[in-house]
């Protein structure tokens, strides 16, 4: 029997300061993490992350490269109940707006924050799943400098 996958997409967006734009997801699954979100029917991956950035954070993407292509099972399976995902995650090169929190019942806050700060999170195990794994693919989590 062939396992269910779920296609996802997640946006890194870094300030000038070098602070990257997180939220913090209320509900299930809980945990710090990027603006991020399932691909839909007809939709592609590239209309995903900018109709996600946009409806979690306001921000409109302008310019986005993919930084990252991975299966991940993450330890928890998403909303929709599955926990495979093949994900693609983009790398935010130009935007405009400003970072506000539009789904006050899904996120704490949406705010930049610098790459020590979401260390402390994962010291404290307070990330996403599936964001612990990006997070340390990109580097952001293991004291290194990164710059997708």
């Amino acid at each position: 029997m062939k396992k269910k996958t779920c296609k996802a997409v997640g946006a890194i967006v870094k300030n000038r300061k070098g602070h990257y734009l997180v939220l913090y997801r209320l509900r299930f699954p809980q945990g710090l993490g990027c603006p991020a979100g399932h691909v839909e029917k007809d939709e592609t991956r590239e209309e995903a992350l900018v109709r996600e950035l946009f409806e979690e954070t306001g921000l409109r993407a302008k310019k986005i490269v993919c930084v990252l292509r991975s299966l991940l099972t993450a330890n928890s399976k998403c909303k929709r109940g599955i926990s495979r995902h093949k994900w693609q995650v983009f790398r935010v090169l130009n935007y405009s707006g400003r970072p506000k929190r539009r789904e006050k019942r899904e996120h704490a806050f949406v705010k930049f924050m610098s790459p020590k700060k979401i260390r402390e999170y994962a010291a404290k195990n307070d990330l996403t799943p599936a964001w612990i794994e990006i997070f340390r693919r990109l580097k952001i989590i293991n004291g290194r400098k990164h710059k997708p």
